[in-house]
């Protein structure tokens, strides 16, 4: 799906307390996920402190931050964008330049 400049800022202008709700709850999901696998092989266990570590260590808010167009810190590769049709945020990609 391709987006114009002007429809990304207005979508996240509109939806933006939507995006970041829907982002920070699929972070909770996220981390209930992981907390949840239980296992005795050691590979497993091993990539899921891998992943623990790693999700500990991310800065959420500035990745989410990062995905606003109007944002200083704006991604040069993703966006974020409110589906008004299923309720939920999708990232897509700026495309090639």
């Amino acid at each position: 799906m391709s987006h114009t400049i002007q429809q990304i800022i207005d979508n996240q202008s509109k939806y933006k307390t939507e995006i970041i709700n829907s982002l920070k709850g699929e972070f909770r999901e996220l981390k209930k996920e992981l907390a949840s696998i239980s296992t005795n092989d050691v590979y497993i266990k091993g990539e899921k402190d891998k992943l623990s570590k790693r999700i500990k260590n991310t800065k959420f808010i500035k990745s989410i931050d990062s995905l606003f167009f109007l944002s200083k810190k704006r991604s040069e590769e993703f966006y974020a964008w409110w589906d008004e049709e299923n309720n939920e945020t999708i990232i897509y990609n700026y495309g090639k330049k």
